[in-house]
């Protein structure tokens, strides 16, 4: 998966639109710096709730993203396009908010939209969801921990037991053949083993 263009609506510390251009950085290799509250965190955010519809660190709803810096009848909406297997897709989240007579707002139900090059448009926060998660192979938690790493989320997948881990790579990468290796060498360890006792035996 390769990020193409990011552009954020009243979205976290992002009042106006913001549009982030990945292609126009030179290398595909890049950090996200600046100072604390400038906004790096919200930019994770915004590419974890574009492909999954919640936040980096999986503790923050749409609704609770609105901008601060914005009332709420800006609706908040974040869009994303990247490229995956050579083809060029968007997704679309979007929440808006009901304004009531006394003047208090209540979110309403959030909106998806997801272009997939090919394919008929897909509509609905959990088909768009479920249809991002078959492509991409992994989880909104798997996704976190080893591609969108929040900060210190590092350690997670470091400090995960072997089976975590190897879930996980195995969904990324076609572990297949190198299971079947080791499967193989687990039953000639066993079966020299067995002659080798059968020999002290003897």
């Amino acid at each position: 998966m390769k990020l193409k263009k990011l552009t954020m609506t009243a979205f976290g510390s992002y009042a106006k639109t913001e549009t982030i251009d990945f292609e126009m950085l030179e290398s595909s290799l890049y950090l996200v710096r600046g100072n604390t509250g400038a906004g790096k965190t919200t930019i994770f955010d915004a590419i974890v709730f574009a492909l999954y519809g919640e936040s980096s660190g999986g503790k923050r709803k749409l609704a609770m993203m609105h901008s601060d810096f914005v009332g709420l009848d800006v609706d908040t909406v974040v869009e994303l396009e990247f490229e995956h297997q050579g083809r060029t897709h968007r997704v679309k989240r979007e929440q808006g908010f009901t304004r009531h007579r006394d003047g208090t707002y209540d979110p309403k139900t959030p909106g998806a939209e997801f272009w997939e090059e090919g394919r008929p448009v897909i509509r609905g926060t959990k088909l768009v969801t479920d249809r991002i998660t078959d492509m991409l192979g992994l989880t909104s938690d798997q996704f976190g921990q080893i591609v969108m790493l929040a900060q210190g989320d590092f350690k997670k997948f470091l400090e995960a037991n072997g089976d975590g881990r190897r879930q996980i790579l195995s969904r990324i990468f076609d572990t297949s053949a190198y299971k079947g290796l080791s499967d193989r060498l687990d039953k000639a360890r066993e079966v020299l083993a067995k002659e080798r006792s059968a020999d002290e035996e003897m």
